[in-house]
């Protein structure tokens, strides 16, 4: 048998607890899902730079991938000085020793960021193998020759024409219909 002191004490903590136990459980959820947005925000950058660490040229993803860094790893100092000195590489022109330089610093600061996620056994041989289609490669090789000599065209083009389809002179056509105004570039301004 309870004396009526007791019997206060049991009701008062129980209406607390009713209480606090709810204020308690919204957060420890918040904290949950603070901790679990945190991780998959890190988990998303690491899956980015893993996609396209040897995708040339450097698709818009890894681009992102890459600013975010900082923001997404704040407080790792040591992945962030491993990406600091990425970023440095990246600075210069990427051709020989320039070239071995940043695809090293790539691979360490992908391995290090695959250590901080839990991928302890993933190899820095791993990172170092990439597959890219053949295939892909040779079109993407073949839009970047069509641009280039498009781009050295037009920049060397003073004037471009173009003439539609019409079954007489297309030129001679456009001129009476006054499509096109001006003059031939031979032709005397003088009009002699």
């Amino acid at each position: 048998m309870l004396t009526n002191g007791q019997a206060f004490w049991l009701q008062f903590s129980t209406i607390i607890v009713a209480l606090v136990s709810p204020i308690i459980a919204v957060l420890i959820s918040l904290w949950y899902q603070k901790i679990s947005s945190k991780k998959a925000a890190k988990m998303q950058l690491f899956m980015d730079l893993v996609s396209f660490r040897d995708y040339l040229p450097f698709p818009w993803q890894y681009s992102v991938a890459l600013n975010r860094i900082d923001v997404v790893f704040h407080g790792e100092h040591r992945i962030l000085q491993l990406w600091h000195e990425y970023y440095d590489s990246l600075q210069h022109e990427l051709i020989g020793s320039a070239l071995v330089l940043a695809n090293e610093r790539k691979v360490a600061l992908i391995s290090e960021i695959a250590n901080h996620l839990g991928y302890n056994n993933l190899s820095q041989i791993f990172l170092q193998r990439y597959y890219q289609p053949k295939g892909s490669f040779e079109g993407m090789m073949n839009d970047f020759d069509i641009k280039t000599e498009l781009l050295r065209v037009l920049k060397s083009t003073e004037t471009l024409l173009v003439l539609g389809k019409y079954e007489e002179t297309p030129l001679e056509k456009d001129l009476k219909e006054g499509k096109i105004k001006g003059k031939k570039l031979n032709e005397d301004s003088s009009g002699a």
